[in-house]
């Protein structure tokens, strides 16, 4: 790298310290080494917010003209913080890292399931059904992979419940956790369902397995904190 690019890659490196920066070099090799720096030093630091801001400056033009070993680099490196990032940070923090790694990689197996598991554990069902409905004609296929057929389950559940049809929902939603007895979303839903008919002693036990396996799932303290008490209170009244 001649002195120019170096300066250039600097300057990049630079803005994104102090958190106004974009991919502002000319050539594509710089915009690469720019966002791999970014991506590897967030990865590094577990600041996943870093890594959303750093996807969202780059151009659909920018990743076709990446590399295979370029665009190997990125999708293991995002995966690897998807996968930390599910039982360190709140659900929305992942789901905007997903979304946007979504975008740069539509065709990508692995970030797309993340990306469908996001959505209905923020409770983005209309997006859910959409994408698990594309994602089940593309990837036929491979539909026996356990984490992309608890999140099929868990979206029929959603499904089910919406259509009162508890018992089969709850049927599909223990499938869910035992295909991905590590994902805080298939507790999270069982306790909305929990909720739902009454049972408050299931919804806290399953809104503590996810805050064991999440201590910071946001969603899941604020219903054990302030909607079972209430929920609790209610029921003690009738």
């Amino acid at each position: 790298m001649n002195m120019k690019k170096t300066m250039i890659v600097i300057a990049g490196l630079t803005l994104v310290l102090v958190g106004a920066w974009d991919l502002r070099a000319d050539d594509a090799e710089d915009r690469v080494f720019i966002l791999k720096s970014i991506v590897r030093s967030s990865v590094e630091a577990n600041d996943y917010g870093r890594i959303t801001e750093a996807l969202s400056a780059v151009s659909d033009t920018d990743s076709l003209s990446w590399s295979n070993e370029d665009i190997a680099y990125f999708k293991t490196e995002i995966l690897k913080a998807a996968a930390a990032a599910e039982n360190t940070v709140d659900p929305q923090t992942t789901g905007a890292m997903l979304d946007e790694a979504s975008r740069v990689f539509p065709n990508d197996f692995d970030l797309s399931v993340k990306l469908l598991k996001s959505y209905l554990e923020v409770g983005q069902f209309g997006q859910a059904r959409e994408l698990a409905a594309e994602l089940s004609v593309k990837y036929a296929h491979q539909q026996e992979d356990a984490e992309f057929s608890a999140a099929f389950f868990a979206n029929k559940a959603v499904d089910l419940i919406m259509d009162g049809d508890y018992d089969v929902a709850k049927a599909d939603l223990e499938i869910t956790i035992e295909k991905d007895p590590n994902w805080t979303g298939g507790y999270f839903l069982m306790a909305a369902l929990m909720l739902k008919v009454n049972d408050a002693y299931a919804a806290e036990k399953n809104l503590k397995k996810c805050l064991e396996l999440n201590p910071n799932h946001e969603g899941a303290r604020k219903v054990l904190d302030e909607v079972l008490p209430r929920k609790r209170a209610g029921d003690d009244k009738t």
